[in-house]
């Protein structure tokens, strides 16, 4: 039986068996935020979910790093190319038909609140969507090795800066800083922080040039 853990690009397993734990890990790392804009953890799970086969949108499994151990899925890093993001939130307006129908408006109306929590994107970035490891398997290396991997696509992309975004009341600011990352900016709305939505952080870790 696999006693150590892997990483693997999602696009090498089948990944129908992990789609529960897959949900779960996203939502884990913005639960207020999310709660807030999709008024439900269901219809949460149904964005993230039908996001993860939708070619070219936020959550497209062909972005995700998985961390398995003992065939079990621990961990998951999604990123890319800060360019891409306005292109792939938009790509996600097909999903929005598997949303019942009366939460739409409210969504969309939150939606607009929640996105003066993200600042702008740069081009010349690899952003971090979502880094997340199960409460069980933290503090054992796995979330180290996520964000290893990631620096390393950077790298592979030929992109020497990374950008995410954290709640800021979260463990994970300080499991970021220890690798670097600095607070760039901090975003709070009127209207989501009366909702309990805490003030997001924008944060960013230059990497140094690697020589041959």
């Amino acid at each position: 039986m696999q006693r150590f853990i892997v990483l693997k690009e999602a696009k090498e397993v089948i990944f129908s068996k992990y789609t529960e734990t897959i949900t779960e890990l996203i939502y884990q790392t913005g639960t207020e935020l999310y709660n807030y804009q999709f008024i439900s953890k269901k219809n949460c799970f149904t964005a993230i979910s039908q996001s993860w086969l939708l070619p070219h949108s936020l959550f497209e499994y062909q972005n995700a790093t998985l961390a398995i151990k003992d065939d079990k899925l621990i961990g998951i890093e999604i990123g890319f190319r800060g360019e891409e993001f306005k292109s792939r939130r938009q790509a996600m307006h097909p999903i929005w038909k598997k949303i019942p129908k009366d939460d739409l408006e409210v969504i969309s109306k939150r939606s607009k609140e929640c996105s003066y929590l993200t600042p702008f994107i740069p081009n010349n970035v690899y952003y971090v969507l979502t880094l997340s490891v199960l409460s069980g398997e933290q503090r054992r290396g796995v979330g180290r090795m996520l964000i290893n991997s990631a620096i390393k696509k950077a790298r592979k992309f030929g992109i020497h800066k990374i950008h995410l975004d954290v709640i800021s009341t979260y463990s994970a600011v300080r499991f970021y800083e220890s690798f670097g990352f600095k607070c760039v900016v901090r975003s709070s709305a009127p209207i989501p922080k009366q909702n309990n939505v805490p003030t997001m952080m924008r944060m960013a870790l230059n990497l140094q040039p690697t020589h041959n």
